[in-house]
Order: C-alpha cells, then structure tokens, then sequence
C-alpha cells in the first residue's frame, strides 16, 4: 500500500473554512459594530490551488498553495507504510472593491477581518479540522508557520485594488493505518 502523502490535506483545510468561517466572520461584525459588513466567501470561491488571475465575480476567494511537506517520520511495512508529517499550507485571501464605492482603510478593514476569522478557525476554534460532516480529530495540530503577511494594495483593472492576505498553516498530521 502506498504512502498517501499530502492529497486530503488542502481539501480538508478548505472544508473546515467552508464551514466554520461565515459564522466567525459574522461574529467578527457583532464585536466590531462600526457598520462594515465581511461578505461570506462563497463555496465556489475557495480553490486548492494558488491562482494568480481571479475573475471580477470570485472575490473574496480563498486560494490555498500547499509549499512543503516535512516527514518526521516514516513507518516501514510492518508497521502498515504510515506517514507522520509536517505540512505546511499558504492560505490566501483574495478582497477586491471599487474605489468610488469604498476607500483603502475599508479594504485594509474587511482584509484584517477575513485574516482574523481564518485564524481563529483553524487556530483557535477548529485547530485538529474537525468538519461538520466529520467531527473527528483529522490532524494531531494546526498552527501558525510564520507570520501573517497582510500584503500590499494591488491595482487590477479600472477602478479596482486587489488585497490578499497570506497566512501560514501549519498542519501536523500522521496517517491512520
């Protein structure tokens, strides 16, 4: 039997975030009561992949880019090929608005709002990616991989700035056999 490696991993994350993250994001309204609204990022807008181009629609989007996975250790055959590893996951929040619509601090607002929420979810709340489907404990521990880069406003196309927020995950997990 082959060694799985990393194929469930940016998946999972995605799912926890499916489930976990409007209602983080609507409490995060609750506490901040200064009349902004954070949108909830629709299913279709979260994507296993790193994307560079997001069309106008898919805002916020979540991308994810899985950098690197470290094994800590590997079980040989009588012991069933089990992995134990490190994985590390780049996840990346997309936030686009108009610039007649909105001004950069609301941006820089609704961006902080998002890298919050997502931190909170799988850090905090959901930090062994317990789904609703499956509230089983999926990986040992989920923990930051370095510090949260709130990134720079981008122009892209007319009248618009992109941000995107990178945070990195940090995913323990050792493969059930």
């Amino acid at each position: 039997m082959a060694l799985r490696m990393a194929s469930a991993i940016p998946a999972r994350v995605i799912q926890v975030l499916q489930d976990r993250l409007p209602a983080e994001l609507d409490l995060i309204d609750a506490e901040e009561a200064d009349g902004i609204t954070t949108g909830d990022v629709s299913n279709e807008d979260y994507f296993e992949f790193d994307r560079d181009m997001l069309h106008a629609d898919q805002f916020p989007a979540v991308t994810l880019n899985l950098r690197e996975i470290d094994p800590i250790e590997v079980l040989p055959d009588l012991h069933g090929k089990r992995l134990d590893a490190r994985y590390i996951v780049d996840v990346k929040i997309h936030v686009r608005r108009q610039i007649d619509v909105d001004d950069a601090t609301r941006l820089q607002k609704l961006i902080h709002r998002y890298t919050v929420g997502i931190f909170r979810v799988l850090f905090v709340m959901y930090e062994k990616l317990q789904t609703i489907a499956d509230p089983t404990h999926f990986a040992e521990i989920v923990t930051p991989a370095g510090s949260v880069n709130l990134g720079p406003e981008a122009a892209q196309g007319s009248g618009s700035f992109v941000r995107t927020a990178t945070i990195p995950v940090s995913v323990r997990r050792r493969e059930a056999r």
